[in-house]
């Protein structure tokens, strides 16, 4: 089963547009990672479910920005971590993590 990841302030096609899939496994440990890091009680408990996706243009500039800062500066320790023996997850991982950089400093939401 895969999972997916929108980078993207609008809903539907639009040119801020990032689309990112990976292993639904993977998409549940993002949920997590940043569910257990933001500061928003809100926000952790909407990340905490175990759904397949994370779509930044369901979330206020605000909550993006507390999800990108968490995905910039803490996930990318946190990957080798939870993937030490998967490589694959880690790759994926890594390859979010610089699609996430590249989209927020494009479009304001990188610190």
């Amino acid at each position: 089963m895969s999972g997916d990841v929108i980078l993207s302030r609008t809903r539907g096609p639009s040119a801020d547009e990032v689309h990112w899939s990976c292993t639904t496994g993977v998409v549940y440990w993002i949920r997590a990672f940043i569910a257990e890091r933001v500061d928003d009680p809100d926000l952790a408990a909407e990340l905490a479910v175990e759904i397949q996706y994370l779509m930044l243009y369901a979330y206020t500039d605000e909550q993006v920005r507390a999800i990108v800062r968490v995905i910039l500066h803490d996930m990318p320790a946190g990957v080798d971590e939870a993937f030490a023996h998967s490589p694959g997850g880690q790759a994926e991982v890594r390859e979010l993590i610089a699609m996430v950089d590249q989209w927020a400093h494009r479009y304001g939401f990188a610190d």
